[in-house]
């Protein structure tokens, strides 16, 4: 009974050691959190002006059911937003290691909408006023969308944009390239992964979640060396209908990966005390 003790005793320490890498809630986007987003517009092709006096836009707002963006202006214009705050803001950090993630509810729908999770290399830098203005190439970022649209896909899509030392790639809507396309009901968030700092630069994997917290891994990219990607986290918005999203993001999360080190020490630990177990046996 004592040797069970002790067994006992050293997986619970283990399990203490796991349990400091829990999923962390650092904004539950209910307006509660206290942190401050700024609202990026990062392609304006609207003329200012042009619906009743005000110009085309995207913006984000919270409130009890979450995290949404809204569109003031016509259904011709593409306009997209960021909203960013930077990772000191939070009280947990994102770093190597860790799986950045929100929980989604959106519904399948006609409207044309991208709604996603963004991370950047600092703040963002705004486009100018209308005429097609695009900044999106001055700064290094990622986001993850779901695209719920129903004339654009049966189903629906997860989309991802990419700015990478100046070249910007649009990949998507999933199905176009990607192994899967899931329907709207089975997604239930959007994750990014930092996967590592190496000489080759900053790799990261990303995809949307299932029932259960499930990683269904869509790509992987690498970010050259010295690139600050991840200073800033937030989310982006595509969306040309006058209104509001018909989606809500909750619970903006970080989910730190146990470190190998203490997992190496756990099983140090575990064959320990087996072998001076087997030890004591062997005396009696």
């Amino acid at each position: 009974m004592k040797n069970i003790h002790k067994i006992s005793i050293c997986a619970a320490l283990c399990s203490l050691g796991l349990v400091a890498h829990a999923q962390t809630i650092i904004d539950p986007l209910n307006g509660t959190g206290g942190i401050t987003y700024t609202n990026y517009l990062t392609l304006d092709q609207s003329q200012a002006g042009a619906v009743g006096g005000v110009a085309d836009g995207v913006s984000f707002t919270q409130s009890g059911s979450g995290l949404q963006d809204n569109y003031t202006g016509s259904t011709a214009h593409a306009e997209q937003a960021m909203s960013l705050a930077p990772g000191t803001s939070f009280g947990t950090t994102f770093a190597v290691g860790d799986t950045l993630s929100v929980a989604s509810t959106v519904a399948s729908s006609g409207v044309l909408e991208d709604f996603g999770l963004a991370i950047t290399a600092g703040p963002a830098t705004v486009a100018s006023a209308g005429n097609s203005w695009d900044s999106r190439a001055t700064f290094d970022f990622m986001t993850i969308s779901i695209r719920p649209s129903t004339a654009n896909n049966p189903v629906a899509s997860i989309k991802v944009t990419t700015s990478v030392s100046g070249s910007v790639v649009a990949n998507g809507p999933i199905g176009g390239g990607y192994t899967a396309n899931p329907s709207v009901a089975s997604i239930t968030g959007l994750y990014i992964d930092w996967l590592s700092t190496t000489g080759a630069g900053e790799n990261f994997a990303y995809g949307y979640l299932t029932a259960g917290s499930i990683e269904n891994q869509v790509g992987t990219i690498t970010y050259a060396p010295g690139s600050t990607i991840g200073n800033d986290i937030g989310f982006y918005g595509d969306l040309r209908a006058t209104g509001t999203s018909i989606g809500n993001f909750q619970n903006l999360s970080i989910t730190a990966v146990p470190e190998p080190s203490t997992l190496a020490m756990c099983g140090v630990g575990f064959v320990g005390l087996l072998l001076a177990l087997r030890r004591k046996q062997y005396i009696s």
